[in-house]
């Protein structure tokens, strides 16, 4: 709550989600990646999730887990939320209303059922193995997390 109050631009990017929109503008994705960089590190000064994701990992040696999602994963996910809240919810008391595809809005068909897409780009875990290193102090024995990271 905090962080909401003290960036106080994200209440209308969270409210143009809603009004069914046509797209998802840079402007408005600015605004969520810096909202989503605050809620990870609100003293983070940095902009876009991208480089405070590059920071919180290099940086603060910050895990996979714990630094902010990629902004073509952030995208994915506010897309979703886009299509859930404003074209969906938004046209609730509309007797028809006119459903764009959910395929345009970050859902794939998959086996009879849309299920969320979550990225373009490959999972991080499976492309930067070699980023993980093992700081075991009695070498791996299978239960360190350098393990259940691999």
């Amino acid at each position: 709550m905090v962080t909401w109050n003290d960036f106080p631009d994200v209440t209308g990017a969270l409210l143009a989600l809603t009004i069914h929109p046509s797209e998802i503008k840079s402007q408005l994705m600015c605004i969520l990646q810096r909202l989503v960089v605050l809620l990870y590190d609100s003293a983070s000064t940095k902009t876009t999730v991208n480089v405070a994701q590059k920071q919180m990992f290099v940086q603060k040696g910050r895990q996979f887990d714990n630094i902010p999602p990629t902004e073509a994963a952030l995208l994915e996910h506010v897309k979703c939320t886009a299509y859930q809240a404003g074209h969906i919810w938004g046209q609730t008391l509309i007797p028809s209303p006119g459903l764009p595809s959910p395929q345009d809005w970050g859902w794939n068909f998959e086996d009879g059922m849309w299920k969320p897409f979550w990225t373009t780009q490959p999972e991080v875990m499976k492309s930067c193995q070699e980023l993980i290193s093992c700081r075991c102090q009695r070498g791996c024995r299978g239960r360190c997390s350098c393990t259940k990271m691999s």
